[in-house]
């Protein structure tokens, strides 16, 4: 069994191979063949052949892509990390979006369970697209407000 301080080791190199280098190999071994995303972007699946897929397209939108950790912690078999994803929209935010071909910032925390040997099992997660859609100027900011920048 883990525990949690190398669960938290495990979700910090996560984040750095997978966000900031995007080290596919190391995606496609980091999660179980059981994983289940439990919050996944609207249109995506929701298993491990599904959430590679995810990451394959999110890099060829957002090829730039990287993650700066804020905070990690831990307990039992899971591990929350609050993280700032940044990167240049040349292909879409989202998949069927216009790419805008600018620079966004946005707040993710993301829950995931790790089984006995280390795997991520699951995954919830909540992102500040809102944030990030008005930094694009995929949505209006509020009138004479300013789009929200890093959290």
């Amino acid at each position: 069994m883990t525990t949690p301080e190398e669960n938290k080791r495990a979700a910090t190199e996560f984040t750095d191979k997978v966000f900031n280098q995007h080290d596919m190999g190391y995606l496609k071994d980091a999660i179980s063949d059981e994983f289940v995303d439990l919050s996944p972007w609207p249109g995506a699946g929701n298993d491990k052949t599904a959430v590679i897929q995810f990451f394959e397209g999110l890099f060829q939108r957002i090829p730039d892509l990287r993650a700066e950790v804020q905070h990690v912690i831990a307990s039992g078999n899971k591990v929350a990390v609050h993280a700032i994803y940044t990167g240049t929209d040349t292909g879409g935010f989202m998949p069927g979006m216009p790419p805008t071909n600018k620079v966004a910032s946005m707040a993710g925390i993301d829950i995931s369970e790790f089984d006995d040997e280390g795997k991520q099992v699951s995954h919830f997660g909540i992102q500040d697209t809102m944030a990030a859609m008005m930094q694009l100027g995929l949505i209006p900011t509020p009138e004479g407000g300013q789009p929200p920048h890093d959290h």
